[in-house]
């Protein structure tokens, strides 16, 4: 079983349709695979700007493998991620230029 996992962060308004341009966005590539001989699956974790993470995405924790308290650090800590990101581009609303900011370490 091939699974892809495809990472979202879009405004806690939008999560649903995102998810739903995702799934359109990648149905080529999994029938693609798919006719290939592969078994394949997209899944998809959203964690919205404001740090909310979705019940699908950390379905997608526990399908991988992790612990209930796994499940539970890994919302967490994205959700902080999320929030500290989106900060950060708010803080930096104003400038003319770019500058790729250092990882987010949690």
């Amino acid at each position: 079983m091939l699974t892809r996992v495809e990472l979202t962060s879009p405004f806690e308004d939008n999560i649903s349709a995102w998810k739903i341009k995702k799934r359109e966005k990648y149905k080529d590539l999994v029938e693609d695979v798919k006719r290939n001989g592969w078994n394949v699956e997209l899944r998809t974790v959203e964690v919205g700007a404001r740090g909310f993470v979705n019940l699908s995405s950390m379905n997608v924790f526990k399908m991988v493998g992790l612990t209930q308290k796994q499940c539970s650090k890994a919302r967490k800590e994205l959700s902080e991620v999320a929030i500290r990101c989106s900060h950060f581009i708010w803080l930096n609303r104003s400038n003319q230029t770019w500058e790729a900011p250092m990882r987010v370490v949690v």
